[in-house]
């Protein structure tokens, strides 16, 4: 798991709920290709005690299922029903194409993720706009 992440997801997260306050278009920085392995942080608490119960030593964390950032991006999108309201800004970095985790010694355990993808964004954009000051907007 990468602190990258968290900031990718938090930040697009927070430019979604801006522009939906707004009505502005969200700008999302390169062209969506990079493509990242993303867990939600329920399934990460459980990965951590099914490591610290059956583990030792270093363990990469992850769900094994790689995304892109487009996908990521469509899919909050489609949550703040907002599936028309991003550009792509190609002058922006993109970030690394791929990054790649060994989860071997995670897999070795009884360990799996429950979350999907679109459970833990919905989850996390419900509890994001319920601790914002107009939590109607959503």
């Amino acid at each position: 798991m990468n602190i990258l992440i968290e900031k990718l997801l938090s930040s697009l997260i927070k430019k979604f709920y801006d522009a939906k306050l707004t009505g502005d278009v969200v700008d999302v920085w390169g062209d969506g290709t990079a493509q990242r392995d993303f867990l939600y942080v329920k399934d990460a608490a459980s990965a951590a005690l099914e490591i610290m119960q059956n583990l030792s030593g270093p363990v990469n964390i992850g769900s094994g299922q790689v995304y892109s950032i487009k996908e990521i991006v469509s899919e909050i999108a489609d949550i703040a029903d907002m599936e028309n309201s991003y550009q792509w800004n190609p002058d922006k970095p993109n970030g690394q194409d791929y990054r790649s985790y060994d989860l071997s010694k995670l897999k070795d355990t009884d360990f799996a993720p429950k979350w999907t993808l679109r459970q833990g964004l919905e989850e996390t954009w419900d509890w994001y706009c319920q601790h914002r000051q107009s939590p109607e907007h959503c």
